[in-house]
Formats: structure tokens, sequence, C-alpha cells
């Protein structure tokens, strides 16, 4: 069974294998790829027997006033005019398929994704609150993960035993968002957290990922997701509805981010840490050694007093 989020969609159309097979060499993630094939085989069911060469400008704007009846929200909309508009423009680029616009292309450059505001309860004290009240030392190290090193759920969770040097504290992150591998720096609380788990981490198991289940596999990121959502509910530090009163695995993150750059830590050793796509550009003119990003790291991470 694929891990939720991950099952790939199809509805017999040579153009979108095609489509889904150039995701899938150019490393985009299988969430991503799972998105995009859900998205275009949807508005192919709604709109009908047309072939990818018939749709027109008029069926993207009219499926998008579908959206709005059905009233999906404004991000929901952008997200799925961002997958077509992938989708037809990687046609329009092949003659074979004869498609001679991007039908999406104008809606996608017009329909922005709404930035919310931040929730209230992203804040340092609030990510201490939560780290300091887990038992389960598995949890506890996942989120302290998080919190100090800004990594993405999915990133933590595909970490191997090889891939952690608790000696030197460095994290090599092998497949990062598009693919992208980068070794970061990690601090004595971090190492402390994953020695603490590695001693009860299950035994003689075939799976040589850090993070595991009970029964030895591979902890998936719904699961863990789950459980840091409870840890934050109990704390009173999300009610798992609203918007401004939530705090997820991403705000661990976000939190992250805000406190390096409160403590001047310089923007391109933090978009390297992070993982950003635009640290691929500065890679190309800026020279930084992994003792220079270590060092900056450590004066500018805050502690959590474990």
């Amino acid at each position: 069974m694929s891990e939720p989020g991950t099952q790939i969609y199809s509805n017999g159309m040579p153009a979108l294998e095609d489509y889904i097979r150039r995701k899938r060499i150019t490393n985009r993630s299988l969430r991503t790829i799972s998105e995009y094939s859900r998205i275009v085989v949807r508005f192919f069911e709604w709109v009908g027997h047309k072939k990818p060469e018939e749709i027109t400008e008029r069926d993207i704007e009219r499926y998008l006033e579908h959206m709005q009846d059905k009233e999906l929200s404004r991000n929901s909309q952008a997200k799925y005019i961002e997958a077509l508009s992938s989708f037809f423009n990687f046609l329009h680029k092949r003659p074979e398929y004869n498609v001679k616009i991007n039908p999406a292309a104008d809606l996608s450059s017009e329909i922005k994704h709404e930035r919310k505001p931040r929730p209230s309860t992203a804040t340092w004290e609030n990510v201490r609150k939560a780290i300091l009240s887990m038992t389960d030392p598995r949890d506890q190290a996942i989120a302290v993960i998080a919190a100090k090193t800004g990594m993405r759920i999915s990133e933590i969770l595909n970490l191997e035993i090889q891939d952690v040097d608790l000696q030197n504290g460095f994290a090599l992150i092998r497949k990062g968002k598009g693919g992208k591998s980068r070794s970061i720096p990690i601090d004595d609380e971090i190492i402390k957290v994953l020695k603490r788990w590695l001693i009860i981490r299950p035994k003689d198991i075939k799976d040589n990922h850090i993070f595991t289940s009970i029964r030895g596999t591979h902890l998936n990121r719904d699961t863990a997701r789950k459980r840091l959502n409870a840890v934050a509910i109990t704390n009173g530090l999300s009610n798992g509805k609203d918007f401004t009163q939530k705090f997820t695995p991403h705000t661990y993150r976000s939190v992250f981010t805000t406190e390096m750059r409160n403590a001047r830590c310089r923007e391109d050793i933090l978009r390297r840490i992070r993982g950003d796509a635009l640290s691929a550009v500065a890679d190309i003119y800026t020279i930084v050694t992994p003792e220079q990003i270590k060092t900056e790291y450590e004066r500018c991470v805050p502690k959590l007093g474990l």
C-alpha cells in the first residue's frame, strides 16, 4: 500500500502518462505528482470528452467558476489552475500533441495564493512548551529536529542511520524538496534527543530509517503529523480547526526561520539550511564552507533548555 498522498492518478490519456513520466525523471516529489495528476484527471472528467488540444481558455475559466460555486478556497483554486497550467505548458512544448497555446497560462498568472496571517500560537515559547511536554522520545526527537533545523517533516522521516554524524554534528538530507540533497549542522540538543531515541529504537529490523514505528517499520508522515498535532492540542496551542489557533509540524519550521532571522543569521546560510529553492542560485556565486555554516548556525540557533 502506498503512503497516503502518493497515489498516482491516470485516465489512460497518453499525454498525462508522458507528463507524469517527465515529472518523475525531473525528481518532483511523489506528493506533487499525485496532486497534479489528480487535478488533471478531475478536470477532464468535468470537461467531458474533449481532447487536450481542444481545451480553450474559456474551458479553464468555466472550471474556475465551477470551483467557486463549490466554494473552494482561493488557495485551492490557485493550486488547481497552477497544476493545469503546468500540464498544458508541457504539452504546448511538444509538437506531437498539437496544443497551440497553454489555455491556463493567463489565469495562472492572475490567481495568486493568499498568504494567511501567522497563527498567534507560532512562537518560540510555545515550541518549547510543546517539546518539553513530550514524553515519547521518538516524537520529541522529531519535534526538536524540526524546531532547530527547519527541516520539513518528510525530510526528517526520510533520515537514515548513516545520514547523521553525531560526532561532528551534521545531518545529510538526501532528497529534499525538488530532489536536491544538502548537509546541515545539528547542535548538542539535537544530538542528545537522537541518542536517547536510538537507544530504545527497535533493534534487529531491516528498515534503516531513524524514525520507525513500534513494529519496526518506517514511520509515515500522517502518523507523525497526528502525534505532533495531538501534543499541540493537549497544550492548548491548537484547536485543530481555527487557523489563528493552528500549530502543526510546519509551525516548527516557520518559528525556526523567525528565530534565526531575529538572531541576524546570514540569509544565504539560512536558505541553505532550510533547503529553499532560491539557495541554488546563491550557490553559483557564493562559496560557503560547512564549517562556516556550522559556526553561523550555532551562533544563531536558540536553545530549548533540554
